[in-house]
């Protein structure tokens, strides 16, 4: 299945609250929140997808990006999403 990157720039912790929330109910097979505004998820769908659960939830001076990843990269995570990346991507 393939996995996504989320990155968000939120100006509140409300609305904080409701992306998680969206994310883990839309991406019920496995996500792993990497870094405060930025999760991995595996998601059996296109960007677009994503894109369009999280969108209104965003505030005018939000940002969104959500983009498809591939098995090439290289991190420097803590345990927790360094141990959900080497599982998920190899």
């Amino acid at each position: 299945m393939p996995v996504y990157a989320i990155n968000c720039d939120l100006k509140t912790a409300e609305q904080e609250k409701k992306i998680s929330a969206a994310i883990k109910e839309l991406c019920v097979v496995s996500w792993c929140r990497i870094f405060d505004s930025a999760w991995l998820v595996v998601h059996n769908g296109p960007s677009a997808a994503i894109y369009d659960r999280l969108a209104p939830f965003m505030g005018g001076i939000d940002r969104l990006f959500v983009v498809n990843i591939g098995t090439d990269y290289k991190s420097r995570l803590n345990s927790g999403p360094s141990g959900w990346v080497k599982k998920v991507l190899g």
